[in-house]
């Protein structure tokens, strides 16, 4: 076997064909290094249409992502706004609760404390009447 070694760029990896000896006797050498060069070229020429080819979709895949991405921003915003508008809406109706809350302990004060003097001086009478009842 003899070696064709190919360097593409200085920025590429070489490519290397391995030919027979046969390959070399039948078509001759300068038949054999014009294949091998024809070859290198296309593969230049496919290499820099795919690179071509793939700088464009890669730039069309970035413009779709950033596209998608300033979507899903603005509705996150939108849920964020939702959630800020209802957070409001729940504080004024707990400081709502909370007053009508205090207002009614109030208005209940004096009846409780009224239950509360009532129910201790029958727990006080209760008490001596046990005492006397058992002596």
């Amino acid at each position: 076997m003899v070696a064709a070694p190919v360097t593409l760029r200085s920025d590429s990896v070489p490519v290397t064909l391995k030919l027979s000896k046969r390959f070399y006797g039948t078509f001759g050498q300068e038949v054999t290094n014009e294949l091998v060069d024809t070859l290198n070229a296309v593969d230049i020429s496919y290499r820099a249409e795919f690179r071509e080819l793939f700088g464009a979709h890669f730039g069309q895949l970035r413009t779709e992502m950033d596209k998608l991405a300033v979507e899903l921003r603005a509705e996150m915003k939108q849920i964020e706004s939702r959630f800020e508008s209802r957070f409001i809406q729940q504080d004024g109706r707990i400081a709502a609760f909370q007053e009508k809350l205090s207002g009614d302990l109030k208005s209940m004060k004096p009846e409780l404390i009224g239950w509360m003097v009532g129910l201790s001086f029958v727990s006080v009478a209760l008490g001596i009447l046990t005492r006397a009842w058992t002596r």
